[in-house]
């Protein structure tokens, strides 16, 4: 397994994006509907997103292995992690472990927050982050508020 840090431009960026909407697609659609499908679609296939990665406000790692991207996770800002995903088959198998502790998740004094989606739930609480609100529905997406100190 290797875990790299992508650079604005990369061409892998385009596939690692690709793979948060298959898993999403797979995964955690079904619980939305249209409205979040919508919304995440939007979100991942947006100007915005694009902007921030290349201006490097939004960094993205990938786990790949012969040359089969895993898994992927992007942070804003140093500290919200907005996308994380590993591959259908793949899960349980420390991706998820590995690339956040390329973010810096392990890191003592550091504050990250993600809005966790009902499937990844318990993952967070396993690496470490606790509920700041109760669950909630923005533009069709379900997720709880999270924070890991």
């Amino acid at each position: 397994m290797n875990i790299t840090k992508l650079l604005p431009g990369d061409p892998l960026i385009d596939d690692a994006l690709s793979l948060a909407m298959e898993v999403f697609t797979e995964c955690e659609a079904p619980l939305y509907g249209e409205e979040g499908m919508r919304s995440f679609l939007s979100f991942v296939r947006g100007q915005k997103l694009r902007d921030r990665i290349m201006d490097g406000t939004e960094v993205i790692f990938i786990c790949e292995e012969d040359n089969i991207i895993l898994g992927m996770a992007a942070l804003r800002d140093g500290s919200h992690i907005s996308l994380a995903f590993v591959k259908s088959g793949y899960r349980g198998k420390g991706i998820g472990k590995a690339i956040f502790k390329a973010l810096g998740i392990d890191t003592p004094g550091r504050i990250f927050t993600v809005n966790a989606a009902l499937p990844a739930y318990g993952f967070y609480k396993k690496m470490g982050f606790v509920p700041t609100d109760i669950e909630k529905i923005e533009d069709g997406l379900i997720f709880t508020p999270m924070k890991k100190m």
